[in-house]
């Protein structure tokens, strides 16, 4: 799921969140109830809201705790395919050797780093024959080193976690006890979506 759907669902959790703290504080700051006739009302708007809010939380928790399962399998699935692929290997062997002398033009080499973009594995094999980002003293080969996308995939987790772990704190219990604090987290959730963090693949950007 994109970044740009993973956003959409946020905010409609956010308008769920604060027509609740709404309802939430109406009591609160209604001059007219008891204290036992708040906690009669409070206890009425959590039972009858359960359901609704659950609508909107258990969704986007669904969808926020698989993004990094899903991630994890589609990578495994896509590098299983290509190591047991023979001849996609025997291209890759004969790159990296091609790589490995030194010999290759800068534009070739990166139009070769460029085939192999989302193949990780590969990559750092290209990386390791050419010297890494020193290139073994070649000024070519350490261009193209440097030129190698990063892996990212131990950001993206991180991110993911993290994205995750908002979520969870947005549940109904937490939001009948502590409205405030919830709608601290959502805002701060939403923003975290719409920062640079994230690729709208839900990728790391490094």
């Amino acid at each position: 799921m994109n970044k740009k759907t993973i956003i959409t669902k946020m905010l409609a959790l956010k308008g769920a969140i604060d027509n609740l703290s709404g309802k939430i504080d109406e009591v609160n700051n209604n001059q007219f109830l008891s204290a036992e006739g708040k906690e009669n009302e409070l206890e009425a708007i959590k039972f009858k809201y359960d359901s609704w809010y659950g609508a909107y939380y258990d969704e986007l928790k669904t969808i926020a705790d698989n993004l990094l399962p899903k991630k994890e399998a589609q990578r495994a699935e896509s590098e299983v395919k290509l190591l047991t692929d023979p001849g996609y290997q025997a291209a890759l062997q004969n790159t990296v050797k091609l790589f490995e002398s030194g010999a290759l033009a800068v534009s070739t080499g990166k139009a070769l780093i460029d085939h192999y973009k989302n193949d990780y594995t590969a990559l750092s094999l290209l990386r390791n024959a050419l010297g890494d980002i020193f290139g073994n003293g070649n000024p070519n080969s350490a261009e193209l080193a440097q030129y190698i996308p990063a892996d990212n995939s131990n950001r993206t987790k991180d991110l993911l976690n993290k994205f995750a772990g908002a979520v969870d704190e947005l549940n109904y219990k937490r939001l009948m006890e502590d409205p405030e604090f919830v709608k601290q987290r959502v805002d701060g959730a939403i923003t975290f979506l719409e920062s640079d963090y994230l690729d709208d693949n839900m990728d790391a950007i490094l």
